[in-house]
């Protein structure tokens, strides 16, 4: 019976949302979360909101159609954004209108006590390569390859790193 109490203690204590849990053991913004979540895109003349299903918002199924959209989360990062201890992520969404265009965008989710919070995000560009997304000392990093002065639109080839802070409701390069 002793051994029995002191597991369902322990369980309660170690538990996301369970007795002992304090807001800097809040539960970490999973994959599935972010993969699940809403995210507003801003690759368009004005800000569109849309909810991902397992990575992936699409609307019309013919590229061809006027109003076809397709969004995707292809990366994320996780680590603490905002200073208060608890796991935020970056995500990197793309999107598709038809054509050639892939407009890619930096977003930042924070951890509203183990719930996504959408705080800001950056567009990055069209037709850009995201080779690595990490969130470094409360900064996210990217490592992109985007278009030189006489890049195809094809085939960018110029190696950057850009960084960016979270400042209240915006992401601010560094």
């Amino acid at each position: 019976m002793r051994t029995v109490v002191t597991v369902m203690v322990l369980a309660l204590t170690l538990s996301p949302g369970g007795a002992g849990t304090t807001l800097a053991q809040a539960p970490e913004l999973s994959p599935g979360v972010l993969r699940n979540g809403a995210y507003p895109i801003h690759a368009f003349s004005r800000q569109k909101w849309v909810q991902l299903q397992n990575g992936v918002f699409r609307r019309g199924m013919d590229e061809d159609d006027a109003d076809f959209l397709e969004v995707r989360l292809v990366k994320a990062a996780w680590g603490d954004l905002n200073g208060d201890g608890r796991a935020d992520a970056a995500v990197i969404l793309v999107s598709h209108t038809g054509g050639s265009g892939r407009f890619f965008e930096a977003a930042a989710v924070v951890n509203d006590r183990g719930r996504p919070r959408y705080a800001a995000s950056a567009s990055l560009g069209d037709g850009i390569k995201v080779n690595s997304l990490r969130i470094k000392d409360g900064i996210i990093v990217l490592d992109l390859v985007v278009h030189g002065e006489d890049d195809p639109s094809c085939c960018p080839t110029l190696k950057i790193t850009r960084q960016y802070r979270l400042e209240g409701s915006r992401l601010v390069k560094d």
